[in-house]
């Protein structure tokens, strides 16, 4: 099992295998595909776009994101939902080929 980690301690990502995927957030631990990784990625990118964060911020200062196919909801204050964005930009911009199995 390999561990990407950000700096942030209470989100985090970790490879099961070839394509699948824990993500931590917080006291929750949800099982991914690498698929349903990537619409993550997407909704993500979608939600904290600059005109989308003004208007999270400006109205209810919170979103609701639905995960893994619908299965697991989370509700993201601002804060968490930047979190959770830098930590999957870090995620797939780690660079495998230096790991060493």
């Amino acid at each position: 099992m390999k561990t990407v980690c950000n700096s942030s301690a209470d989100i985090h990502i970790e490879m099961e295998t070839f394509c699948r995927f824990q993500l931590y957030f917080y006291e929750k631990t949800i099982p991914l595909t690498f698929p349903q990784l990537l619409q993550l990625r997407q909704q993500l990118l979608q939600l904290t776009s600059p005109n989308n964060l003004y208007r999270i911020i400006e109205n209810e200062n919170c979103a609701l994101l639905f995960v893994a196919d619908k299965k697991e909801l989370l509700f993201l204050e601002v804060p968490s939902l930047i979190a959770l964005k830098e930590e999957l930009l870090f995620f797939f911009s780690f660079d495998t080929n230096n790991i060493l199995i």
